[in-house]
């Protein structure tokens, strides 16, 4: 379970936010997209792409959507279940004084995690052992309250909205569609996706890498979409931001030694385009994307590790391997996550280091039990079951 759920995200840290429409499909993304502009990840090399003036986004926006594919076979539509009423704005804004006891927080790996009446840290059913827990949550980077939910029993996702202690529905997969989130671009998740066929002969589900590839989620429409020259490539790391999207793909020819191609998708262009070969040797170990804030504009960047040091700007930090802690940037933060093995083994306990990246100051270095991101903090359960928070440069 570590070295795979930790990789789930540490940008986790959300889980605060809005509610739903009273339309069978869930309402655009963009007033969560609004709050967690000052959420992100990263490591490596990097391209900048200055945030264009909201009008201009909203007036092109029309234009530069992807059309989509001719083929009905590229198309998996799901209606999402919910019927709730869209919340105001005080949904997502908490004070000093808000009480959080009752809410739920993001732990990789696990289910939510909440405080019980006796404010010790169970998952979000209320089980003191996660090892009785049905579902595994992956956070949607770039959203301030999404998540994507994996249940390995029934080979089923979900995405949800959670909102303090509540969970709503925006889109249901199919049985045996697995999708790792990307980001949230817009109205649209963007992940990496994987189909799977029953068969019945072994009562398992396998891959079909032919329809496994670079997908993405259209909250506004409840469609799921795939970028057609991107299906049946080994896909090994992939990252997104606003206008690209990058991925690796390995190459398996028989050598000793595997290498990776570095490809680069335009989000803004048709869902049959070729893929564009940026490296065709890409030694680096780690793909990520990353999002903050200069002077009231938002910077993006694409960072790589190469398994020793994380470069950003004119300095290094320490990279560990993905067996060891998870690393990820949330806004001008590092954040690295590493799963706890002390002689008193508790699955809810992660130690959580947090260093500014322009200054490098540590603004946290403990260990917690859940943590979620809302108005510029960061608030956590600490190792007591106590709920603390920290400012966070974004």
């Amino acid at each position: 379970m570590k070295n795979k759920n930790l990789a789930v995200i540490i940008l986790a840290l959300a889980l605060v936010g809005c509610g739903n429409d009273k339309t069978p499909t869930p309402p655009p993304a963009k007033d969560n997209t609004e709050n967690t502009e000052k959420v992100e990840t990263s490591n490596g090399k990097e391209v900048e792409v200055e945030e264009k003036d909201k009008e201009e986004k909203k007036d092109d926006s029309k234009d530069s959507k992807p059309k989509e594919s001719s083929s009905k076979e590229e198309e998996s539509i799901v209606i999402p279940v919910s019927q709730k009423k869209k919340s105001s704005d005080k949904d997502n804004t908490y004070d000093d004084q808000k009480d959080l006891s009752k809410d739920l927080f993001y732990l990789p790996g696990i289910s939510l995690v909440k405080l019980n009446d006796d404010g010790k840290v169970t998952d979000e059913d209320g089980n003191v052992k996660p090892s009785q827990a049905i579902s595994f949550d992956k956070y949607v980077k770039y959203s301030n309250n999404i998540i994507v939910e994996e249940n390995p029993s029934t080979y089923t996702n979900y995405i949800y909205r959670v909102v303090g202690d509540k969970k709503t529905l925006l889109y249901e997969f199919k049985k045996g569609e697995d999708f790792k989130p990307l980001g949230l671009i817009g109205d649209k998740i963007y992940g990496i996706y994987n189909k799977s066929g029953f068969d019945e002969e072994t009562a398992t589900y396998n891959i079909d890498k032919e329809d496994s590839g670079i997908y993405l989620v259209d909250l506004s429409k409840g469609e799921l979409k795939g970028f057609t020259n991107t299906k049946g490539q080994d896909i090994d790391k992939a990252a997104v931001i606003d206008g690209e999207l990058r991925y690796t793909v390995i190459d398996r020819t028989g050598e000793e030694e595997s290498t990776s191609t570095l490809y680069s998708l335009d989000t803004d262009k048709d869902y049959d385009q070729e893929p564009k070969v940026l490296d065709k040797d890409f030694a680096d170990s780690d793909l990520y994307a990353a999002k903050y804030f200069e002077d009231g504009k938002a910077v993006y960047k694409f960072f790589v590790s190469d398994g020793d040091n994380i470069m950003v700007n004119d300095k290094s930090f320490t990279h560990y391997d993905i067996s060891e802690a998870d690393q990820d940037f949330v806004g001008k933060n590092l954040f690295t996550l590493s799963y706890k093995n002390g002689e008193e083994y508790n699955p809810f306990l992660y130690h959580l280091k947090i260093e500014n990246f322009m200054t490098s100051d540590v603004v946290l270095d403990e260990d917690i039990k859940g943590i979620k991101l809302l108005d510029g903090k960061l608030y956590y359960i600490s190792a007591d079951d106590k709920i603390k928070s920290v400012d966070l440069a974004l």
